[in-house]
């Protein structure tokens, strides 16, 4: 085992992309991508696991499909909680930490404040409950691990609510978006960051068994899906974005207007004092990392 080779596991996600582009010229980092990584096949897959032999497993893949899991609960299933387990137990018996993403969506929504981790989870949704499994799993495992609930999650590559909205802006005259849900977008560098952070500490520090767990990963403040689509035209405007529409033609609906196939949580609002405090670092208003993304964007279509 290489004291500091890392496994990531779904580096073509957007996420994983992030990640990989962040830390491959620091660390020793091998990929793995479907149609290698195959968890149907766990015998196999194993074993070119323990043939990288990494000290660390960054697993960025999962079913993210939100209403698709709904008429597709036994591949989200498969996706978020059955390959989770069979990683954690690799990472348990070989002494490898393992780094995973879950989602908001555990909880259903009906706190008026910002979600601590320790609040009891209860989610809406057939997604919701499949990556709470997989947490579950990863923690009674008994291996080492940053479980990191995200929200929201853009960034400059893949598709994404930011680039559908830049995409529609450009051919329609107006768009619909939901104003009663509230939450945090959060953009894969903040992600990535945070998790190069985490892979420097576990490096060069001996981390205590209190330091691993569940966190929250997430910008300061909160927005509706309405207030992100508004800021995403007013900022993508300035920084010359083809823009056919302005602000006032974004028309504020109800969820139940939209009619979503699964239930979403009206306030997903994650509160990131612990991680904050763990890393004592400075997390900015996701209003910030907009503006970043946008820019990569931006300098990338020139």
């Amino acid at each position: 085992m290489s004291e500091r080779k890392i496994l990531l596991i779904g580096s073509s996600g957007q996420v994983g992309n992030s990640i990989e582009s962040l830390i491959q010229d620091k660390y020793e980092l091998v990929t793995l991508n479907r149609p290698v990584l195959d968890f149907t096949k766990p015998k196999k897959l194993k074993s070119l696991i323990l043939k990288i032999s990494p000290s660390i497993i960054i697993n960025a893949t999962g079913y993210t499909s939100v209403d698709l899991a709904e008429s597709e609960p036994d591949l989200a299933y498969i996706c978020n909680q059955d390959a989770p387990r069979f990683l954690a137990k690799i990472c348990d018996k070989e002494n490898i930490l393992l780094i995973h993403f879950s989602t908001d969506y555990v909880f259903d929504g009906t706190k008026k404040e910002a979600y601590l981790e320790k609040d009891a989870c209860n989610p809406l949704n057939v997604y919701g409950l499949s990556k709470r499994q997989g947490e579950i799993e990863i923690s009674k495992s008994g291996c080492k691990h940053f479980i990191f609930r995200t929200s929201w999650v853009y960034g400059p590559v893949r598709n994404n609510f930011l680039k559908t909205i830049l995409e529609l802006s450009g051919v329609e005259r107006s768009i619909n978006v939901v104003d009663d849900q509230i939450g945090l977008p959060t953009s894969t560098e903040l992600i990535s960051l945070i998790v190069e952070k985490c892979i420097d500490l576990y490096f060069i520090k001996d981390l205590k068994e209190t330091d691993y767990g569940i966190y929250h990963l997430a910008p300061f403040g909160k927005v509706s899906w309405y207030g992100f689509a508004c800021a995403i035209i007013k900022k993508a405007t300035k920084e010359g974005f083809e823009i056919k529409i302005k602000e006032k033609d974004i028309k504020r609906i109800s969820s139940k207007e939209y009619s979503f196939v699964a239930q979403r949580p009206m306030n997903s609002v994650l509160n990131i004092s612990k991680l904050n405090n763990f890393l004592g670092i400075r997390i900015y208003n996701w209003e910030r990392y907009l503006n970043k993304v946008l820019k990569q964007i931006r300098m990338g279509s020139i």
